[in-house]
């Protein structure tokens, strides 16, 4: 599960968009896994959204989920950002990226078929 993400407000107002902000880690294949508790916050175009604790070992980057008001938090890098980089809010509208999931998904499913002998 990923740490809590770590906001510095580039604006040092309260007049931003009532906000939730959600991280996941992501390893070199790609893997995401569980998402980070919710921050909730006012975020203002230019404010910095960062991981402050180091990345456990295998991580590869982080994808940020972000939402407004009551909506769902939607993923908000093209990529994955690098472990020690940071995501600045933009001055235009967030990102329509897909949904964040709860949860891990599975890396595969198994299907079991049975055939029943007649006779």
């Amino acid at each position: 599960k990923a740490p809590f993400p770590t906001v510095t407000q580039a604006s040092q107002t309260e007049t931003g968009a009532d906000s939730s902000v959600r991280v996941t880690w992501v390893n070199g294949q790609g893997a995401e896994g569980a998402p980070s508790d919710v921050w909730n916050a006012p975020l203002a175009p230019g404010d910095q959204v960062t991981i402050s604790v180091p990345a456990p070992a295998g991580i590869a980057g982080w994808n940020i989920y972000v939402a407004l008001a009551d909506s769902t938090p939607l993923l908000q890098s093209a990529v994955p950002l690098a472990p020690d980089a940071g995501w600045t809010m933009p001055l235009s509208s967030l990102a329509s990226g897909r949904p964040i999931l709860e949860g891990q998904p599975p890396d595969y499913i198994v299907v079991e078929r049975r055939i029943l002998p007649r006779g």
